[in-house]
């Protein structure tokens, strides 16, 4: 290979041979020399392309215009001319001026008079979501309907948006479906049970009110379903009955049975003393309980009838069982049940529990 324009540099033809020999060679780089005088070749040839493209550039017509010469800033008056305005739009400019303050002033008493309310902020009205449902779940030969042409079955009852310490009540149409009636076995009353309260710790009571006589087979009878909202449990035997009442679900079971005047038969209450220990049991097969009131105490010695309360519990179950621990073996106590029921309204069982002799 030969150096371009390397006869200008190296003059005497020996050397010059020399290093195009040493340039050729196969084993080995050129020697130092060389390299450098290679270098400053190709920065020759980086110069020379640069001022050529500079040059080129310079000449084009779309680069390096010349910037227009600035003029100086123009004096401006001390004091701007009034114009007068032409009168046709002095008089648009009125007209526009006239109907927005009209605007602003009937939209005013739209406001102010209460024809139109804004509602800023304020709740909507409960959704569907946010009402109280129950299923009707119907068992021992009844049908329940919503209208008096029993076209209509009850399968779910919307007692809509409820609050605490208020009653909702529904009215439906009931029907025993027994054919026959022998000895009073086909009429039928109606017992209902709140079943499955989600959450559980929402407390009601319910109360169907059919009139003061079965129902006769294949007789139609208008009742009346009262939702009674008592509460949130807080715990078993604490009720809060001012507590908001969130969105709750339960199942209404309507079961036609053929009920005995006693009460007894039904629900069913005793206690049991062991030493230290009195022990109440109460059950309700109806499962229509509200509250149980249990208390026990000492009746005073003076001569009146009045009893002196050392322990007491409330209990919203229709079975359970509660025993109180701190009981004197030598104190004879005196039992008081109070129950609170949907069906047979409010009664008091009593049991007296005689202590150890010293």
């Amino acid at each position: 290979m030969t150096i371009p324009n390397f006869n200008k540099i190296i003059k005497d033809s020996a050397w010059r041979n020399i290093l195009e020999k040493e340039h050729d060679r196969k084993d080995a780089h050129p020697d130092f020399q060389y390299t450098k005088e290679k270098w400053e070749e190709l920065k020759i040839i980086k110069e020379v392309t640069w001022a050529k493209m500079e040059a080129l550039i310079n000449g084009s017509r779309f680069y390096r215009k010349p910037s227009p010469k600035r003029m100086p800033p123009k004096s401006f008056p001390s004091q701007i001319p009034y114009v007068k305005p032409k009168q046709g739009r002095r008089k648009v400019g009125m007209a526009i001026l006239a109907v927005s303050i009209a605007t602003i002033l009937i939209i005013a008493f739209v406001f102010s008079s209460g024809i139109v309310e804004l509602d800023i902020g304020t709740p909507s009205t409960p959704s569907s979501k946010e009402t109280t449902i129950s299923r009707v779940i119907t068992q021992g030969k009844i049908s329940v309907f919503e209208d008096e042409g029993l076209t209509k079955p009850v399968q779910t009852i919307d007692w809509g948006k409820v609050e605490s310490n208020h009653q909702y009540s529904h009215t439906i149409y009931v029907r025993n479906d027994n054919q026959e009636e022998w000895l009073d076995w086909g009429k039928r009353d109606i017992v209902w049970q709140r079943e499955n309260v989600n959450p559980s710790f929402v407390y009601i009571s319910i109360k169907v009110s059919y009139g003061d006589t079965k129902i006769k087979p294949n007789e139609v009878r208008q009742a009346t379903i009262t939702l009674t909202v008592l509460g949130l449990l807080e715990d078993s035997d604490k009720l809060n009955p001012n507590a908001d009442i969130p969105q709750f679900t339960f199942d209404l079971i309507l079961k036609g049975q053929d009920l005995s005047l006693f009460t007894y038969a039904y629900i069913r209450t005793y206690a049991n003393r062991d030493a230290n220990n009195i022990t109440v049991v109460y059950k309700d097969e109806l499962k229509e309980t509200i509250s149980v009131i249990i208390e026990i105490g000492v009746w005073k010695t003076n001569g009146d009838r009045i009893m002196d309360v050392v322990w007491n519990s409330t209990r919203y179950a229709s079975e359970f069982t509660e025993t109180w621990l701190e009981a004197d073996i030598y104190t004879s106590y005196q039992l008081i049940v109070t129950i609170n029921h949907e069906r047979y309204g409010t009664w008091e069982w009593r049991q007296y529990l005689v202590g150890q002799l010293p």
